[in-house]
């Protein structure tokens, strides 16, 4: 799956999940030949059990925009 659609996944932007991997913390299953980011299922778990939101939400939790 793109950075988007595992971002949206997890429930946090993509510039959270661009940062982990800058940051060495998380990285993606694979980079395309262009140096796009993929992921996979697997890689959801993963990234629930290094993230921390800086507001104290449960991790995991989806963000909910005002409609």
């Amino acid at each position: 799956m793109t950075i988007g659609e595992f971002a949206a996944s997890v429930g946090v932007h993509v510039r959270t999940v661009t940062r982990y991997v800058n940051e060495g913390k998380f990285q993606p299953t694979k980079r395309t030949r262009g140096g796009h980011m993929r992921f996979s299922d697997d890689k959801r778990k993963e990234f629930a059990t290094i993230w921390r939101d800086p507001r104290g939400r449960r991790r995991g939790c989806p963000i909910v925009t005002a409609s």
